[in-house]
């Protein structure tokens, strides 16, 4: 009897042990398999090249803005900006968003300050997009709201908190969990539909992104101003970040860029080689294309989060790893840009740590099928970390050193423009 149950029960034990066996078999099979699509897609693709458009120093502006004793100096830096209709430049000052400075560049000249009546708006403003002369958008953060100004400052209507509102049961995770948007991000551009009155806007659904098994949570919301509602969600994490599992990156560097030309989204990652395409009525998926700069071979593998966490490994890994800007039109030309900023090293030549105010960059040109038709290089920082504006025939750019902080400059610092031209 005794001899019988303990054989019973060794065959038992033996079954679960052959069977957490087959678990962790399949869970390192899972995991290797993961790994090396990761790996791949860090990896440039091989793709037709043409080198028959560059970009050329087309005019140097010298425009004076007058200084102001609140902002020590610090007047001329803009975190968020926008140029509309081709001639104006509109920027929120980096140190006192209540500020926002109004350039003509067709004739080189500041016109004016505009005023933002903060009493009126709760929270904290975090981006901007002009929709004309009279109807400028703020973007709020803590809390989240969208404030639609006029050309002095006041506020003609605010949508708060409660009317950006997403629908629990259409969106229970986000809804749940909490979320904003990601305009307070320099390098994030919301994109207006003026005939359907609707922002399609980048969503940060406060880090549940890097959990693993929800990469595929909705990233891109369009937002009827008119409805107060929002009419979907979508683009959820392709290549890189829908395969990167546990892992990640800086924060900034976690977001997608979005850019809609038409009827068409165009989604890119800071690091993807690949930009991938949706319909922007429907939000279904249609495609990728890859478009690799020539001077980044391997992208950075995301970290573990306790790497990223710490506050000096994370710096180390941003002032050394390679990534992509985000895609811009220009419609003169017909022609698609998307700046790469360049590998470097960590430390200095004299061993102290890199400031990266000489990072090389270079923007990648592609025609409207987003075929590569030349790639531009700038030295020495000559263009600065989304350090460049998109005009329809090229682009104007800061250099690095002028978007580092320091007291005494008084000019416009997106100095230099440049515009396309062919080279054969």
């Amino acid at each position: 009897m005794l001899s019988t149950l303990y054989n019973s029960n060794f065959i038992i034990i033996l079954c679960y042990i052959i069977l957490i066996i087959i678990f962790i078999v399949l869970f390192s099979c899972t995991t290797s398999e993961n790994t090396d699509t990761l790996n791949k897609l860090l990896i440039a693709p091989e793709v037709a090249r043409k080198n028959t458009i560059t970009l050329e120093l087309d005019t140097i502006n010298h425009i004076e803005i007058p200084d102001s004793i609140k902002n020590n100096g610090y007047r001329y830096r803009y975190r968020y900006k926008f140029i509309f209709n081709k001639l104006y430049f509109y920027g929120i000052n980096r140190y006192n968003y209540g500020i926002i400075d109004l350039v003509d560049l067709s004739k080189q000249e500041y016109i004016k300050a505009i005023k933002v009546d903060e009493k009126s708006i709760q929270g904290e403003i975090g981006g901007l997009y002009v929709i004309s002369k009279d109807s400028l958008v703020l973007f709020l953060s803590q809390p989240t709201a969208i404030a639609l100004i006029d050309s002095i400052g006041k506020i003609r209507q605010l949508w708060s908190k409660k009317d950006l509102k997403i629908e629990e049961s259409k969106h229970e995770l986000i809804s749940k969990s909490g979320w904003q948007l990601t305009t307070f991000l320099s390098s994030q551009i919301p994109f207006f539909d003026t005939q359907k009155k609707t922002f399609h806007v980048v969503i940060d659904p406060f880090s549940i992104y890097d959990m693993e098994g929800y990469s595929g949570i909705e990233r891109i919301g369009v937002y009827d101003l008119d409805k107060k509602k929002w009419n979907m969600l979508y683009a959820g994490a392709k290549g890189v970040m829908k395969e990167k599992g546990k892992r990640s990156y800086p924060y900034d560097m976690s977001h997608p860029y979005h850019l809609i030309k038409r009827d068409t989204t165009f989604v890119s990652y800071p690091s993807d080689h690949y930009i991938y395409l949706y319909n922007a009525s429907n939000g279904t998926f249609l495609t990728r294309k890859a478009v690799p700069s020539l001077h980044i071979d391997t992208l950075f593998l995301p970290q573990t989060p306790e790497i990223m966490d710490d506050n000096q490994q994370n710096w180390n890994f941003r002032i050394q790893a390679p990534f992509y800007g985000p895609l811009v039109y220009h419609s003169d030309n017909r022609l698609f840009t998307r700046t790469a900023y360049h590998k470097q090293d960590l430390k200095l030549a004299h061993g102290e740590l890199n400031d990266g105010l000489n990072r090389k960059s270079s923007v990648l040109i592609m025609d409207e099928k987003l075929n590569i038709v030349g790639e531009k290089v700038f030295e020495n920082g000559k263009l600065g970390v989304h350090g460049s504006l998109p005009f329809a025939d090229g682009l104007l750019i800061a250099d690095q050193q002028s978007l580092t902080p320091s007291v005494g400059r008084k000019t416009f610092i997106y100095d230099h423009k440049y515009v396309f031209k062919s080279t054969q």
